[in-house]
């Protein structure tokens, strides 16, 4: 008898995320690995780590970056439509866990994106898996959107928190829905645009199993989820008392 293909749907959550890693490993540790794997956002950087093979890399790192190196990290600009470009980041992660064509992968892979202009919902399933992960993670007003596939794309978590639906769609017999708690900036973000959290947890539960997840899920992640929350709460005090760019407002008025 064939054995069930076992798909994991990681959740988006901002810096939250990095539970993500610890969940993972805790999976491992009881034999449970996955086929097909599948992320919106931070979601999809570790899904992707993990289906290269380079998750153990991931980790290493974000357990050992200082505030310092959070700071660097930190590509400012005021057009675009966001206050971070986010190419300096990029550009670190995939010396950490490299990059690769997704249809190269040892484990399935998928992401799942927004379109800024149309606000759907677009399945990232070919080409280089680090510009799915960036048009994966483009937070509306923070992570300037990114051209992507002929389209500006952003963050995936806007319209498919969980990406159950791409999972099944690449394979996967059961899956595991991994929901990190949502942050007040996600659930405003949702909110806006007129999709309840009844309608995220619908999406959720066509899963087999799911995991709600909070930071305190693993010490990494804790430690790590600290060091971007003093990142971000740095970023609104710097830029508060400044005059937005025009693109920003576009940006996060298209988002909703």
């Amino acid at each position: 008898m064939t054995r069930p293909r076992l798909g994991l749907a990681l959740g988006s959550g901002s810096a939250r995320g990095w539970s993500h890693i610890g969940i993972l490993g805790a999976l491992a540790e009881r034999g449970l690995r996955p086929d097909v794997i599948t992320g919106a956002s931070v979601g999809a950087l570790v899904g992707a780590a993990c289906a290269a093979g380079r998750l153990d890399a991931l980790e290493r790192w974000v357990c050992t970056l200082t505030q310092r190196d959070v700071w660097h990290l930190v590509d400012t600009t005021f057009r675009g439509g966001g206050v971070m470009t986010g190419n300096r980041l990029m550009r670190t992660i995939a010396k950490q866990i490299g990059d690769a064509p997704i249809e190269s992968l040892p484990i399935a892979f998928g992401a799942v994106a927004t379109d800024l202009y149309t606000g759907e919902e677009i399945w990232l399933r070919e080409g280089s898996f680090m510009a799915a992960v960036r048009a994966s993670s483009g937070l509306p007003g923070l992570l300037a959107p990114t051209w992507h596939q002929q389209r500006w794309l952003i963050d995936g978590g806007v319209v498919n928190p969980v990406p159950v639906s791409l999972c099944r769609a690449l394979g996967a017999d059961l899956v595991i829905a991994i929901d990190l708690r949502r942050s007040l900036t996600t659930m405003a973000m949702r909110a806006a645009e007129g999709t309840s959290d009844s309608q995220d947890r619908k999406k959720a539960a066509a899963s087999d199993a799911a995991i709600q997840a909070a930071p305190e899920a693993s010490a990494e992640g804790i430690a790590i989820l600290r060091k971007w929350a003093g990142l971000v709460d740095g970023l609104v005090e710097s830029f508060r008392s400044r005059r937005s760019d025009p693109g920003l407002f576009e940006v996060m008025s298209g988002a909703v």
